[in-house]
């Protein structure tokens, strides 16, 4: 009866430990989307791009309290409208992509750690081949950058009462004269000692 004693103890102890030690891997994005004038690669000349990059900043500070997120990677597209020869549109991408990385490096210290502690992928696309495909009234949301930033979240496990219940399954099988605790179990905190005239599954609160 020792023998099942001690192992019901281990086998809550260990459950207990791993709480802390499981983590899962969960992918986050932060993204941004900034738009520009025709032929402009100038982020300020349109206003309301402004609020849109403080919010961004914003939302980064406050993910980055969270000591469980880390930076994976930085995506960022740009887009031209058809106007304009292909040779110009493709120069236009380039500086796109770089007023925004530029702008939040400047206005924001934790963004500039990030970009340039990990490796970015560049997209540029123009749409000179989609001209008479595309309305002219189109063209405004064809003209701008996007920024993504893959965040790598690490949670780690809580167990259920769902999981815990089968631990209570076995101690309620148990008679409490069958539990016989020794003083001591090499390896085992004495905080997690238990009383035979205890709840055997000691709260978790």
């Amino acid at each position: 009866m020792m023998v099942r004693g001690i192992a019901f103890i281990i086998l809550l102890f260990l459950m207990m430990s791993d709480t802390h030690a499981k983590t899962k891997a969960y992918a986050d994005s932060l993204s941004v989307i900034v738009y520009y004038p025709c032929g402009s690669s100038t982020i300020s000349k349109i206003p309301e791009n402004i609020p849109s990059l403080k919010n961004f900043m914003l939302q980064l500070d406050t993910l980055y309290q969270s000591p469980s997120i880390h930076p994976v990677n930085l995506f960022i597209t740009s887009s031209t409208s058809p106007e304009g020869s292909l040779h110009i549109n493709q120069s236009l991408t380039r500086k796109r992509n770089q007023s925004l990385i530029t702008y939040l490096n400047q206005h924001s210290e934790l963004f500039r750690i990030i970009s340039t502690s990990i490796d970015y992928k560049e997209n540029r696309q123009t749409t000179n081949h989609w001209l008479d495909q595309i309305q002219p009234s189109a063209y405004p949301s064809l003209r701008y950058s996007k920024l993504t930033l893959f965040l790598n979240r690490e949670q780690k496990e809580v167990f259920t009462l769902q999981q815990i219940a089968p631990v209570q399954m076995i101690a309620q099988s148990m008679a409490p004269e069958e539990i016989q605790i020794p003083e001591k179990i090499e390896g085992v905190s004495s905080a997690f000692a238990l009383r035979t005239t205890d709840s055997v599954v000691p709260s978790f609160g």
